[in-house]
């Protein structure tokens, strides 16, 4: 195929660094930015293969992928599971996935368990849940099952499991104050076993308040 010769290469505007490289040939203009501009050596009258010219395009789409995988994980902590997936939704090209994961652990911005930990503890200080349904939800955002154990044990000493149930036990009853004691028991140790505790613990706790 032919080689195109570029025509110009301008900078977009002042406030941007995206430059515009037209050609000659009746061919569309490309847009990508100043660093590989400088890094190509791309100037006036050079001429281009077209597989030269997919790989300037290419290479601004990793930099476009970089730059916006880089602003979502830097916003809180995020599993490599959830980046995948944010992938996926911006539609970055299947073959940047892996690169786009390397360029982020070289930032230290995807640690699962930095992001359980945050997790755990965002989740606790809103509600009460037990370890299964913690365990599960941490699972369904990525982290493996050893890694959400290890930090699920942090925040779940057996005595404050006691005291997470009841904390969930007394909101919960004040919802159903209104029903018969019978009613007031099923929906509590439903409630309970929903929330992810033990019936042992879900046990010990409505036992408390139906002696």
């Amino acid at each position: 195929m032919e080689r195109s010769k570029i025509r110009s290469v301008k900078q977009k505007n002042q406030r941007s660094n995206l430059c515009v490289i037209e050609f000659y040939e009746n061919r569309d203009k490309i847009e990508v930015h100043l660093d590989i501009v400088v890094n190509s050596g791309l100037r006036k009258d050079l001429e281009l293969e077209p597989a030269e010219i997919e790989k300037l395009i290419n290479a601004q789409k990793l930099l476009t992928a970089k730059q916006q995988c880089y602003r979502y994980a830097a916003m809180k902590p995020r599993t490599r599971k959830q980046m995948r997936q944010y992938m996926r939704t911006k539609q970055h090209d299947a073959a940047f996935h892996e690169t786009l994961l390397t360029f982020l652990d070289e930032f230290g911005l995807i640690d699962d368990m930095k992001f359980a930990i945050t997790f755990i503890n965002s989740t606790l200080a809103r509600k009460s849940i037990g370890i299964r349904r913690m365990k599960s939800e941490l699972m369904l955002k990525g982290v493996n099952a050893q890694m959400a154990d290890e930090a699920i044990n942090k925040f779940y000493p057996q005595d404050d499991i006691i005291e997470f149930a009841e904390k969930a036990a007394e909101k919960k009853m004040k919802s159903i104050r209104n029903k018969i004691p019978e009613k007031q028991k099923s929906s509590l140790a439903n409630h309970l076993i929903y929330l992810g505790f033990d019936t042992n613990i879900v046990f010990k706790v409505v036992k408390k308040y139906f002696k």
